[in-house]
C-alpha cells in the first residue's frame, strides 16, 4: 500500500527534528526548497528524512543530480559520518533537450553543495559504467535519471547487487495518472512491475516513489 502523503511528511518532520536535537550540521531546508531544480518542497523534505535514517558510516547513492537541489536535500538529513555518491553526466552529453548536462549546471551543483562537499563524492559519468566497479553497499538510493522502462531496468539490474536489504530505494518521475505533468508510461511500468515487487513499505510523495528493498531478485 502507498502511504498518504500527509503521514509520510509527518514522519519526515519527526526524523529531521530528532536529527536537529542531536546537533548534527544541516542545510537550511527553506534555502534548499528555494534552489532552482526539478523537485518539490515536499520531495526535498522527504529525501532529507530518508537520508536521516542512514546508520553510521552508511553510503547513499544519487543518480541524476542536475543543479544539486536533490543532493542538498539528501545532505540536509545525512549523518556526519555517512557519505553520498552523486552521479550525473553534466557536460558529457550536452545534446539533451532538457539542458540537464551543461557546464552551467555543473557550476550550480558545486555551489549548492559547497558547505557539505566533504560528504560527497561527485562522479561525472555514466552510472551503469560506474556500477561495474563500485564495491560499496548502498543504504539509500535515489534515482532521477532515465524515464523509460528498458533504461530503468538496465540501471536497476546494474545497482541492485549493492542494495542492502532493508534500505530505502527511491525514484523520481512516478505519476500513474495518465494526464498532467510528469507522466512517463515507461517509468510507471518499471515502478509497478519491477520496483514494487522488490520492495515493501511503499510511499509516494508528489512524484517520488520509494520502497524498502526486500533483498529478493
Amino acid at each position: 500500500m502507498v502511504h498518504a502523503q500527509g503521514v509520510v511528511l509527518a514522519i519526515a518532520r519527526h526524523r529531521l527534528e530528532s536529527k536537529e536535537r542531536k546537533g548534527l550540521s544541516m542545510f537550511n531546508l527553506i534555502d534548499i526548497q528555494n534552489m532552482e531544480g526539478k523537485i518539490t518542497d515536499a520531495e526535498v523534505a522527504y529525501l532529507a528524512s530518508c537520508a536521516a535514517t542512514i546508520k553510521q558510516h552508511g553510503v547513499c547513492l544519487e543518480v541524476g543530480s542536475f543543479r544539486g537541489k536533490s543532493t542538498a536535500a539528501i545532505l540536509h538529513g545525512l549523518p556526519k559520518d555517512a557519505h553520498l555518491i552523486s552521479i550525473d553526466l553534466h557536460m558529457l552529453n550536452p545534446t539533451t533537450k532538457q539542458g540537464y548536462e551543461t557546464a552551467e549546471t555543473l557550476v550550480a551543483y558545486r555551489n549548492n553543495i559547497e558547505s557539505h562537499k566533504q560528504q560527497v563524492t561527485q562522479i561525472i559519468g555514466y552510472n551503469v559504467s560506474v556500477s561495474k566497479w563500485f564495491a560499496y553497499p548502498i543504504n539509500f538510493a535515489f534515482f532521477d535519471c532515465c524515464k523509460t522502462f528498458d533504461g530503468m531496468k538496465v540501471i536497476w539490474d546494474a545497482w541492485r547487487p549493492n542494495f542492502v536489504p532493508g534500505s530505502t530505494i527511491a525514484f523520481h518521475d512516478y505519476n500513474p495518472q495518465q494526464f498532467g505533468h510528469n507522466h512517463f508510461p515507461g517509468m510507471v511500468q518499471f515502478i509497478e512491475e519491477v520496483a514494487m515487487p522488490a520492495t515493501t513499505d511503499h510511499k509516494r510523495v508528489d512524484y517520488i516513489f520509494s520502497g524498502v528493498y526486500n533483498g529478493q531478485n
